[in-house]
Parts: structure tokens; C-alpha cells; sequence
């Protein structure tokens, strides 16, 4: 599981009341439900039962059964390494409420994505590995 960073004090916070809790979620997400964050080069849709979705290119995926999270490394999906953040934050609004609708899961990333301060952004931003792995998520069947 990642780990957060002990400097003496917990995670940056903005002082507006509900973007602080659903970063703290995102943070205690990642710390305590996610097993691992992997960077992929080209990351595509490991859905093998759908043949149009199959092979069409994603910024990030939330595998469930292994409690994993995969965000793409291409140039072309994200031109900055702050880029990544509003996907590692959607794949972590998956895993910390599984049941809920796509849509409301895009909406809570928009809201995060232009609420969080700079501070908050280069927090969760060390929780991506510099790393980037060869093997992606396994297909589902």
C-alpha cells in the first residue's frame, strides 16, 4: 500500500470545508485501499469481451480484484507530470466509492481538479511512482 509521507503534519489542506474532505478521502483512499499505483506507457482498455472498446487507449484504470491502479505515461494523454493527477484522482474516487455512476465520478474530478491548491496537487502528485512498468492490467474475461 503507498504510504503517506510523515513530515510532521498530515496532507496540505484549503481551508474550504468539503474539498478538504474529499481530498482527505483521496488521500486516506490511496493509503489504505489501493495496493499499488503503476505508470504504463500506453495503457489500453483490457476489456476483451467488448471488441470496439478492446483496443481504444485510456488514461487510467481501477482494477478492483487487485486493488490496483494504472495511469498512462503516453506524452499525447498528459503533455505535463501534473496532468496525471486529475486521473489518479478518478481512478481513486473508483476504488473509494465503488457504487456509484460514472458521471457523478466525473463531476466529483472536476470539482477536485479546480478546487484543489497547487500545495494539494503536488501532494497526491507524490504518489505517483517515476517508474514505468511493462505489463498492464490483465484482461478481464
Amino acid at each position: 500500500m503507498a504510504k503517506r509521507r510523515k513530515n510532521g503534519k498530515g496532507p496540505p489542506l484549503c481551508g474550504d470545508n468539503l474539498t478538504d474532505l474529499l481530498f482527505k478521502i483521496v488521500v486516506d483512499t490511496i493509503c489504505h485501499t489501493v495496493a499499488v499505483i503503476k505508470k504504463k506507457k500506453n495503457l489500453t482498455n483490457p476489456d476483451i469481451t467488448d471488441p470496439q472498446k478492446r483496443r481504444r487507449a485510456c488514461y487510467g484504470i481501477y482494477d478492483r480484484e487487485r486493488k490496483e491502479v494504472y495511469l498512462s505515461d503516453s506524452k499525447c494523454k498528459h503533455p505535463t507530470k501534473i496532468s496525471m493527477v486529475p486521473s489518479l484522482i478518478h481512478e481513486v474516487l473508483h476504488a473509494a466509492m465503488p457504487h456509484v455512476f460514472e458521471r457523478r465520478i466525473l463531476r466529483l474530478e472536476i470539482i477536485l481538479e479546480t478546487r484543489l491548491t497547487d500545495k494539494q496537487k503536488r501532494y497526491l502528485r507524490r504518489f505517483i511512482p517515476k517508474h514505468q512498468v511493462k505489463t498492464g492490467p490483465h484482461p478481464k474475461l
